[in-house]
């Protein structure tokens, strides 16, 4: 979890995941998330501030109406789900991020956990999704930078994780697995809630709702998750269950491709 770079030790943020399944005879399965040779002898690399939260109740979906919104986009017009202020308010939200540049590129990692929550069904969950979102671009920035430099407009791709069944043990070695959900309606949730995002974004900035424009989404049911900071003392473990885990990879292409041409090989 530690790399050696300027005689300090940089701790890289890690999301542990148990999947369903894994290729023929594999043990574990490492995916990674590299600058360039090029980019990284110039542009500095780093993990940002750890940024935590709860769920707010500033999320109004009613204001879908207001945006020009295709009906299309798996939203009918009214919250999914009628929930209380209280079911939300037992959600704690941890962020940290992996930067390169200033405003260049940047993967934030997100996790909801739930540290009371009788009934997990009854959380509005297009808030919690929204607010995780709003977080992973709260925290793409340095640790000496007050305010990220991204916006929706530049993420280019959010994988959601979410626990899709209920796993109990038999015996030492066995385990019974039981599949609750194939992560149909939550697709649709993330779906509404990246095109309510990108329309209010663009409503604000250019006083027209662009809903076509989304980042791509990918939705993955896993058995268990776990998010660490990577540190020897860790700060980003949350207390409860883990609902949702978030990864959302951001890039500024034209930021990237200035700063490289002002300080490689110079």
């Amino acid at each position: 979890t530690t790399v050696e770079e300027s005689e300090q030790t940089l701790h890289v943020p890690l999301l542990m995941v148990c999947l369903p399944e894994l290729p023929a005879k594999a043990q574990a399965e490492v995916e990674l998330v590299c600058a360039t040779r090029r980019a990284a002898t110039c542009l500095e690399v780093c993990t940002g501030p750890i940024v935590t939260e709860t769920t707010s109740e500033g999320y109004d979906v009613s204001s879908l109406h207001n945006l020009d919104m295709p009906w299309n986009a798996g939203y009918d017009g009214t919250p999914s789900r009628t929930v209380s202020t209280e079911s939300n308010s037992n959600i704690s939200m941890s962020s940290v991020s992996r930067s390169m540049g200033s405003g260049c590129a940047s993967m934030s990692t997100v996790m909801a956990s739930c540290t009371s929550c009788p009934d997990a069904m009854n959380l509005d969950t297009e808030q919690v999704l929204s607010q995780m979102i709003d977080l992973a671009i709260k925290a793409a920035k340095k640790r000496d930078e007050d305010l990220t430099l991204f916006s929706i407009k530049d993420i280019l791709n959010v994988r959601l994780y979410y626990t899709a069944a209920s796993v109990s043990k038999l015996g030492a070695t066995k385990a019974n697995v039981q599949y609750l959900d194939d992560g149909s309606h939550l697709r649709s949730q993330l779906h509404s809630v990246l095109k309510l995002e990108s329309a209010m974004y663009y409503h604000e900035k250019h006083g027209s709702s662009n809903t076509s424009n989304i980042p791509a989404y990918t939705v993955v049911p896993v058995l268990g998750m776990h998010l660490s900071s990577g540190e020897e003392k860790p700060q980003v473990e949350n207390e409860g269950t883990p609902l949702l885990a978030m990864q959302v990879f951001m890039c500024d292409m034209l930021r990237t491709e200035a700063e490289l041409w002002i300080r490689y090989n110079r």
